[in-house]
């Protein structure tokens, strides 16, 4: 959801994209009620808005896994076009010590 708005005949909360397509219908209606929709019966949520962003803009999870018996840190984000990325980071390197040459 990037635009939220509240449908006032339902209360319910869509995308904006969604009211487009519903208002764009021979006879726009609420799929919750079945009332006419017109410009009055619904308004934007401003604050819903800047909050699905942030929220957007800041969602980062991080999960440890282990592949043969290696430890692996993955941290998964959501970039600014709405694309989950995954990194994966080996905690332990298996390096063996180096030996002093004579």
């Amino acid at each position: 959801m990037e635009s939220p708005v509240l449908l006032q005949t339902s209360q319910v909360t869509v995308d904006e994209t969604t009211l487009v397509y519903l208002l764009l219908q021979k006879s726009p209606r609420c799929p919750f009620t079945r009332t006419t929709l017109d410009q009055h019966s619904f308004c934007r949520l401003p604050e819903l808005q800047q909050e699905i962003h942030a929220w957007r803009t800041n969602v980062s999870t991080t999960t440890t896994l282990s592949h043969a018996g290696t430890p692996i840190n993955t941290t998964t984000t959501l970039n600014h076009i709405g694309v989950y990325i995954t990194k994966y980071v080996t905690l332990e390197h298996q390096s063996t010590p180096l030996e002093a040459v004579n």
